[in-house]
């Protein structure tokens, strides 16, 4: 029987087993996408596995080489990029495939946008490197885009974008959320980062008194397996964690239902982005699917975490304020504070409904018909 079905190549600098939040997102995304009638195949670094995987060594410049060997051997019908630089070691190569690409291969290359970090090009590159991700943008197909933030960044760029959100990237908790009542403890999920604030929020738990001071829970592998990140090593966290007299438990890479169940655990979790948080956090995303109160930190809040807003669970102490952070996760821990689902649009079914409708524009835009 031919297989008519239209066929997709995912470029993601992560997949399973790769831990990290791209390689969780792109799964999720794959699943609901091949529920939909899409054929998928997934080409990313080695280590990673499963049906339709094609794995190389490192991204560099030839990888559009490949990309087209790829796409003319299985006969692909759409690329879609998930982009952050970090995961592709910051090289610029991945950066020009919508250009080359769509050249090359006169098919549709889109592009996810989870960051809007600049790649690596040279010492003193300056403006050029934020003016090779806007090309990249401008060259795509269809730019996707997961927050308001970044979206407002295009927009002003005059770029037309997509805005389809993250999904958990963690399922339920097997057994509802632990009683509050017994030993209080932080949960954090993710890598260590300075850019989730982990180091503010042992600053802010060392404020409580020595009798009363919760422990914090880190649930999460200590680094990703590949790419370009900045992380704190497991080392720096526990030498900060003793110097500010803060009992610290780290958990390491749990499975994604272990992790679940070990954060319900939980008395509260934070996440206190020193940026203030946004819809790009996939662990934000997760944190805030579990039944717990959550505390995070806020920028313009209204304008970046949009409806997420309107969850009871999310609380939020302005970015950058130690003391404040500490008097919301005082405040998490005394009050009876309601939870509340995620709005429609952040759950995996809805997400890839979205994509499939971006996907049908951009097939049927290049003479392509489902």
């Amino acid at each position: 029987m031919t297989d008519s079905r239209p066929y997709v190549l995912y470029v993601t600098g992560e997949y399973p087993p790769h831990r990290g939040g791209i390689a969780d997102y792109t799964r999720h995304l794959r699943e609901e996408i091949e529920e939909l009638g899409y054929g998928v195949y997934v080409l990313t670094l080695e280590g990673a596995e499963g049906d339709g995987v094609i794995t190389i060594g490192s991204w560099s410049w030839p990888v559009a080489l490949q990309i087209r060997e790829i796409a003319e051997t299985h006969r692909i019908d759409l690329i879609h990029i998930q982009y952050q630089a970090g995961a592709f070691d910051m090289h610029p190569a991945v950066n020009a495939l919508p250009t080359t690409l769509s050249a090359w291969l006169r098919l549709p290359v889109l592009t996810t946008f989870h960051d809007l970090r600049v790649p690596y090009l040279f010492p003193k590159a300056g403006r050029l490197r934020n003016a090779v991700m806007l090309r990249m943008a401008r060259a795509s197909s269809r730019a996707i885009v997961t927050n308001p933030g970044d979206q407002r960044v295009l927009d002003g760029a005059e770029i037309s974008t997509n805005r389809i959100p993250v999904g958990p990237s963690l399922p339920a908790p097997t057994a509802p959320p632990a009683s509050r009542n017994g030993r209080r403890s932080v949960g954090y999920f993710g890598f260590p980062s300075r850019e989730k604030g982990l180091l503010d929020l042992l600053a802010a738990i060392s404020r409580f008194d020595a009798s009363e001071r919760p422990r914090l829970v880190l649930v999460g592998a200590p680094q990703p397996d590949s790419g370009t990140h900045q992380y704190l090593s497991a080392g720096q966290v526990y030498e900060y964690a003793v110097e500010v007299d803060v009992e610290l438990e780290i958990t390491g890479y749990l499975p994604p239902q272990e992790a679940s169940d070990r954060l319900a655990e939980c008395s509260v979790l934070s996440l206190p982005f020193p940026d203030g948080a946004s819809q790009r956090s996939s662990a934000l995303i997760a944190a805030l699917n579990l039944g717990l109160p959550v505390v995070t930190t806020e920028k313009d809040l209204r304008s970046d975490l949009d409806t997420l807003t309107d969850l009871p669970q999310l609380m939020t102490a302005p970015a950058g304020d130690i003391a404040a952070l500490h008097q919301e996760i005082s405040r998490a821990f005394a009050s009876d504070i309601a939870t509340a689902p995620l709005p429609p649009e952040f759950s995996w079914p809805e997400i890839g409904r979205a994509h499939a409708r971006v996907y049908d524009e951009a097939l049927n835009g290049n003479g392509r018909q489902r």
